[in-house]
């Protein structure tokens, strides 16, 4: 289970290639070493603080309107953390797909002391269960970050090189390690709203199971839940995730006469109604 808390309310580049099961090709799962760390906020702290903007150009941005709250697991005895993802819809035509280049997103800890937290990341279509995370189409695995107690850290880096390639809409969805046993419950994410780029639904999924190790959830269609306004829309479940990248296909010429034809078909209907 995930909550939303806000720091007053707690009581506390090699890359491998993983065969996806069920998907129709190996999704590349790159070890990147350490992000670069880019921004913090305190957990609890006034909407408004960081005067950020989106990056000119990104096909999706939400990490500008920090909430004051994060969201973190809830498995206490391990030093792993479930996944934790969001449904991202960028800017982009349905049909289009993008090769992923910089992306930012965030870690929190909730702890009442300081962490070295290590992010995975992972990226999935939409063809699971009630729309939720299917095939794996990559991911990325980080190094630790040193995170200070009651604080999101904000973090990109530049996945150019790593050829994952990602549809117009997609599941971005993390999970934690942490150096402080125990203390796996206390790491999750940011959460931000509203989302300045594309659009995201107040609707977040959650593992059933903690992860095991660094290279934990790389088959297709992970257990678990999605959950529709988990939070009853204070916050809304849109976690701090910025995806830019290079176009590489569109919808094919024939999709779009198709749409034209139906479009021009329904002005003519209605201009014989009148």
């Amino acid at each position: 289970m995930m909550v939303a808390s806000r720091l007053g309310a707690l009581a506390v580049g090699a890359a491998a290639v993983v065969a996806a099961t069920g998907s129709v090709r190996a999704a590349v799962i790159v070890d990147a070493g350490t992000p670069t760390l880019a921004n913090t906020w305190t957990i609890g702290q006034a909407a408004g603080v960081h005067a950020d903007t989106a990056t000119p150009g990104a096909f999706y941005s939400d990490e500008t309107n920090f909430s004051g709250y994060s969201v973190h697991g809830a498995y206490s005895t391990q030093k792993y953390t479930g996944v934790l993802a969001d449904d991202i819809n960028t800017n982009l035509s349905p049909g289009t797909t993008f090769l992923l280049g910089q992306f930012s997103s965030s870690v929190a800890n909730g702890a009442t002391v300081s962490q070295t937290i290590s992010p995975y990341i992972r990226f999935y279509d939409t063809t699971g269960a009630g729309g939720g995370p299917g095939n794996l189409l990559g991911g990325v695995n980080f190094s630790g970050l040193s995170v200070p107690a009651g604080n999101v850290s904000g973090f990109y880096y530049n996945a150019s090189s790593s050829a994952i390639t990602l549809p117009s809409s997609f599941w971005a969805a993390e999970f934690f390690s942490t150096t402080v046993s125990g203390d796996a419950r206390y790491v999750g994410v940011g959460v931000f709203n509203p989302v300045d780029v594309g659009s995201s639904n107040d609707e977040d999924f959650t593992s059933s199971t903690a992860a095991t190790g660094s290279f934990s959830f790389v088959s297709a269609n992970p257990a678990g839940t999605v959950n529709l306004s988990p939070f009853s829309g204070a916050p809304a479940a849109n976690f701090a995730w910025e995806f830019n990248g290079a176009v590489t296909a569109v919808p094919e010429p024939a999709s779009l006469s198709l749409i034209s034809a139906a479009a021009m078909l329904g002005l003519s209907r209605r201009r014989r109604a009148i």
